[in-house]
């Protein structure tokens, strides 16, 4: 499946009526501490819950003034390069919010349960607040039909009604104490793909010794044969 193929279908998923499933998706914001001081980093973590077979999902989130956003780092439930399996269309980022898509454009990348999209870097910028970083955007598309080939997706979203948010929130205050932050585990791709992957270089290793081994054999039964002709005559 094609990158245009899956964006055009992530495209087309907000025309299609979304199918109640056991459970719909909950996007959550994670802040790394409940309290902080001025000049602390603060880390917002975008966390995607009770996923069924998530192939695209594009998220913003704002932050109240007294939170700076420098940065976005990408967590590992969804891809978001080629040679991991997936692609972003849309990404943006300012002092105050930022916005995230990132969709798979291999089947076996779906995402399921729980995990986190991207983590927003913050640094706090006043002395005295209760600021909040909430969710301003969010869309969510599964296959409707994982199980077998078929492409079509289901959407959620806010505008919808059918995608739940959580928000969160923290103070700032003079000697505060920031609690350390769990680091942002960033994709991989699966082991039971690379494990599949250094069989299939061990299998042509194999391969490439035994006809490197058949040729030898060919070529010494060939000289033997010379040498009996000569001797033969």
């Amino acid at each position: 499946m094609t990158k245009s193929v899956v964006f055009f279908l992530l495209l087309l998923w907000l025309a299609l009526p979304a199918v109640a499933q056991t459970t719909n998706p909950i996007v959550e914001v994670v802040l790394s501490t409940d309290q902080a001081q001025q000049g602390d980093t603060v880390y917002a973590d975008v966390v995607i819950r009770n996923g069924q077979a998530v192939a695209g999902a594009d998220i913003g989130i704002t932050a109240d003034t007294c939170l700076r956003i420098t940065d976005r780092q990408l967590g590992a439930y969804l891809p978001a390069t080629g040679e991991m399996g997936g692609f972003s269309p849309f990404a943006e980022q300012t002092d105050t919010s930022t916005r995230f898509a990132a969709s798979v454009t291999d089947r076996a990348r779906v995402a399921n349960g729980d995990g986190t999209f991207y983590r927003a870097v913050m640094t706090v910028t006043c002395d005295q607040a209760d600021p909040q970083v909430y969710v301003t955007f969010a869309e969510v598309a599964s296959l409707a039909a994982p199980g077998s080939a078929s492409n079509e997706l289901l959407g959620y979203s806010l505008e919808r009604g059918n995608l739940s948010i959580v928000n969160d929130a923290l103070a700032v205050q003079p000697g505060a104490v920031a609690a350390t932050p769990v680091p942002i585990q960033a994709y991989a791709v699966p082991a039971l793909q690379s494990r599949d992957n250094l069989l299939m270089i061990v299998a042509l290793g194999m391969v490439g010794v035994a006809v490197v081994g058949l040729l030898i054999l060919m070529i010494v039964y060939r000289r033997r044969s010379l040498k009996r002709g000569r001797f033969g005559s």
